[in-house]
């Protein structure tokens, strides 16, 4: 399970290896009315990381891969 907790009034559970499969919980002393989609709706868009911004796996084997070469090209010309 992957947890997000949007505030500290709502965490949402998504199953591993499903694109549908999600649980939402509300914390009921911060959302007495237990109504997420309402709460839901009346959250603000808040800006989206483009792929390229954020920190993963891509970048990391890019920097492995430079790493990789570097070490080649070092043992290389000794």
């Amino acid at each position: 399970m992957n947890e997000v907790f949007l505030d500290d009034k709502v965490l949402i559970l998504k199953r591993d290896g499903s694109n549908v499969d999600c649980l939402a919980f509300a914390n009921e002393t911060k959302l007495p009315d237990l109504n997420l989609v309402n709460y839901l709706k009346s959250l603000e868009p808040k800006e989206v990381l483009s792929p390229i911004d954020e920190p993963g796996p891509k970048w990391m084997h890019v920097i492995l891969l430079g790493l990789f070469l570097l070490i080649l090209l070092m043992f290389f010309y000794k």
